[in-house]
């Protein structure tokens, strides 16, 4: 073989060093990318805040709620859930903004506590009656329209209570209208005045009391008391004292006043030929006398 000449020696050369340098180069790892830092999803637009609602505030306590749309000198509208509202000032007390400014147009009235009714201060009147009852007869041809017998209970000329019996005794005298005044509640019709007020009669054999209670401004007074017959009829009474006794009373506050009413027939009866009737009515006698 034919010797290298120095030419293709030089060019072998090179192309070894070529050789080595890609060998090289292949053999080396590639750096590593930087890694990209973790992309941030976009955060989601914000919701704009609700608007605060705003309160109207009238003067006789209601409130409306909703948003002030407009308002003028005289008259504020208000836009509701329900509906538009025209409101004039003249009924608003006070306005609560969006931003929780209050302005008042009308201060409230204060209403004024009513004050404490003063405790009316009474008096009570017992009147225990003994003695006689008080009756009256008629032949039935005379009889009147009316039979009924009252007792009336006055201080001076007020009058405080009545009882009234309308119920007949025929028992009492066969063949006779008969009237024996009875003080039992089951024959009995009470009736008392303004102011006054009235207990159940206590009836006891030979005793009967009756108990009022009366303004204490009724104090010092004289104490009336008369039994009467009707003159007239029963839609139209004409009341007639035919026993009557008075005595004056001293009532206190808070305190109980006793009188005792003593009854006395006298020599009334029934009796005559041949049509027999009441005599000697004048006679019956009551008598009050305080303790």
């Amino acid at each position: 073989m034919p010797g290298l000449r120095a030419g293709h020696v030089r060019r072998l050369a090179a192309a070894v060093v070529l050789l080595l340098t890609h060998a090289l180069a292949s053999t080396q790892t590639p750096p590593s990318p930087s890694p990209s830092p973790p992309s941030t999803p976009p955060s989601p637009t914000a919701a704009a805040p609700a608007a605060r609602p705003e309160f109207v505030w009238l003067r006789n306590g209601d409130r409306l709620t909703g948003t002030i749309t407009s308002e003028t000198a005289r008259v504020v509208r208000l836009k509701t859930p329900y509906g538009p509202l025209v409101i004039p000032k003249s009924k608003i007390e006070k306005v609560v903004r969006a931003d929780g400014k209050v302005e008042v147009l009308h201060a409230a009235e204060a209403v004024p506590s009513p004050s404490p009714s003063p405790v009316a201060l009474r008096a009570r009147l017992v009147l225990a009656v003994t003695g006689k009852t008080f009756w009256m007869a008629w032949d039935r041809r005379d009889a009147p329209p009316d039979p009924t017998l009252r007792l009336e209970v006055r201080l001076d000329e007020d009058p405080l209570a009545t009882w009234t019996d309308a119920r007949l005794d025929p028992e009492e005298m066969p063949g006779a209208v008969v009237n024996a005044f009875s003080f039992a509640p089951a024959d009995v019709a009470a009736t008392v005045a303004a102011g006054v007020q009235l207990s159940p009669a206590e009836v006891q054999p030979g005793r009967v009391v009756l108990r009022l209670e009366v303004p204490a401004s009724m104090a010092d007074r004289t104490l009336r008391v008369a039994y009467q017959v009707n003159q007239g009829t029963a839609q139209a009474p004409a009341w007639h004292d035919v026993a009557i006794a008075s005595a004056p009373v001293a009532l206190r506050a808070d305190a109980s006043t006793v009188v005792q009413l003593r009854q006395d027939r006298g020599r009334m009866e029934f009796a005559g030929f041949p049509r027999r009737k009441m005599r000697n009515v004048e006679t019956f006698h009551i008598d009050l006398a305080p303790e």
